[in-house]
């Protein structure tokens, strides 16, 4: 619901979207009040005919910040934001053709996403295992230790990064002197 309306000083029109005081566009009458509650942000739009008493009539509009006396359709804001309220009170003598404000609501903001989680703080690296410290050894030693350190702890080699050599030509027998 854009607004809500304490009083029956003044109506809300069909379509939902329009409140003017009561007979508008003919005279309003006397000792007439009502309050309009705003429940969202809106615009606002003003027809014609607008006419007060300014002497002894009031349409004030607390929009929020300021309380504005309203006395012609220039005093009128452009946009109301939630909470604000218009109030309209006539007194017991002399009426005018009133007024009629129409209102659209403006879209409500999407509500802020939530924050990601905190990154955990940064760790140095574990020390390496027992068998992936062998391995890295053993890797860099020549020969056949490299094929054994394979057999032995194939998948901890190659998690730390160390890839299994490609067999080398053995060598040609030299002949003999």
């Amino acid at each position: 619901t854009l607004y809500s309306i304490d009083g029956d000083g003044c109506a809300s029109l069909p379509g939902g979207d329009c409140i003017a005081s009561l007979n508008h566009p003919d005279d309003y009458g006397n000792e007439e009040t009502c309050t309009i509650l705003f429940h969202r942000d809106a615009t606002v739009r003003v027809e014609q005919p607008f006419s007060l008493e300014t002497c002894c009539d009031d349409l004030a509009i607390n929009n929020t910040a300021a309380e504005l006396n309203v006395d012609s359709p220039e005093d009128v804001p452009a946009r109301l934001a939630a909470g604000s309220t218009l109030t309209w009170r006539s007194d017991d003598s002399g009426t005018e053709a009133g007024w009629k404000l129409c209102f659209a609501a403006l879209p409500t903001p999407a509500p802020p996403l939530p924050s990601p989680p905190p990154s955990p703080p940064l760790q140095p690296p574990p020390p390496p295992s027992k068998e992936r410290a062998d391995c890295a050894e053993e890797i860099r030693s020549p020969g056949c230790f490299v094929e054994r350190v394979f057999r032995r702890c194939p998948r901890s080699c190659r998690a730390a990064g160390y890839e299994e050599p490609s067999p080398s030509p053995s060598p040609e027998p030299s002949p003999e002197p």
